[in-house]
């Protein structure tokens, strides 16, 4: 096993893991992490019951914090929240 786009290999305990430079990550250094979204705008990803909100204005739905959304998340002040569970 190589690492890939100038990542450095180690040898720990016969196994040998990669430090990638950013933005790269992976087993290898095989991702390109600017390209991989987190997933919170696709909701076959992360699904509606996995976003939850606490004191928010009537009409302005978790899902509404969506990345690139047209629409938004308010909170209501101090102690509001958008929560995203994984």
């Amino acid at each position: 096993m190589t690492c890939q786009n100038e990542g450095a290999c180690r040898d720990i305990n016969d196994d040998f893991p990669c430090d990638c430079v950013h933005p790269f990550g992976g087993k290898q250094c095989e991702l390109n992490c600017t390209g991989n979204v987190l997933g919170i705008q696709d909701p076959r990803m992360i699904s509606e019951a996995q976003m939850t909100a606490y004191k928010t204005y009537n009409g302005y739905a978790a899902s509404n914090g969506r990345l690139n959304n047209a629409y938004g998340w308010i909170g209501m002040g101090n102690g509001s929240y958008l929560q995203i569970d994984f």
